[in-house]
């Protein structure tokens, strides 16, 4: 971001890398790991539906994402939302169920919040812990 420096200099000021360091790494961590298991870098890039820049920013911990984005992630490898983010498919269905909603009902729901054209999938019993080499 520019701005004028008291001599009338433009700087420019650092970006800071994202509300909450802690998430964008775990997010980091977990494309990273998922990259591992595509043959190739570019693959990986193509499957994820996001553009190398975006994707690149996440997998460095930069970026800031949105729900439609990790939606968009999540479908694309095939995992839940929550485990992009390092949470346990147990821990989501205690805390929902603690609401008094059905699990199933979540998706539902977040899909109503992100909008249907990327819609949040629902993980199968299997999927918790991440990809399955794609070829």
């Amino acid at each position: 971001m520019r701005k004028a420096s008291p001599s009338g200099a433009k700087t420019y000021k650092k970006r800071e890398r994202s509300d909450d360091p802690w998430l964008s790494s775990v997010l980091a961590l977990r494309l990273r790991q998922i990259e591992r298991t595509y043959p190739s870098h570019e693959e990986f890039v193509k499957a994820s539906r996001l553009s190398r820049s975006t994707l690149l920013l996440l997998r460095y911990g930069r970026g800031n994402p949105t729900l439609k984005t990790l939606s968009t992630l999540a479908d694309a490898f095939g995992v839940p939302v929550w485990s992009l983010l390092g949470i346990r498919e147990d821990r989501v269905r205690d805390d929902v169920e603690s609401f008094g909603l059905p699990y199933d009902g979540i998706f539902e729901l977040l899909n109503k919040e992100i909008g249907a054209d990327a819609p949040i999938p629902q993980p199968s019993r299997k999927q918790e812990t991440g990809n399955k080499r794609r070829s």
